[in-house]
């Protein structure tokens, strides 16, 4: 089967990098969030604001 534009612009607005990038991530390195959550974080609780 031969691929057109139509097709080809369908496979481009449906592919998601991040979901990529997750997947090799957690094979790769499957402890790599308990990592970054041991790290200890410095800041005041009071002046971080998350909005």
């Amino acid at each position: 089967m031969k691929t057109n534009r139509k097709m080809k612009r369908e496979a481009k607005r449906q592919y998601k990098p991040l979901n990529d990038i997750l997947t090799v991530m957690k094979h790769y390195f499957p402890d790599f969030m308990n990592l970054l959550s041991s790290i200890f974080d410095p800041r005041h609780q009071s002046y971080m604001t998350y909005s």
